[in-house]
């Protein structure tokens, strides 16, 4: 019986395809989101800054 259920399970932990109903789920945009996403420097500025100085110095460490 347990050589059965081991497919059962494998079959299990597969994802299933998108189906219509789960885009439907997603809500429209609203006017709120989209001054989120026309204002995204106050959270980016960090991680540009972050990213710039690792850019910085492996350039410096390829030239040196």
């Amino acid at each position: 019986m347990s050589g059965q259920e081991h497919p059962r399970q494998s079959g299990s932990h597969r994802l299933p395809p998108p189906s219509p109903a789960d885009r439907v789920e997603l809500p429209p945009p609203t006017p709120e989101d989209r001054t989120e996403i026309v204002q995204p420097w106050s959270r980016a500025t960090p991680w540009l800054v972050f990213l710039g100085i690792i850019a910085v110095s492996a350039i410096v460490i390829v030239l040196l």
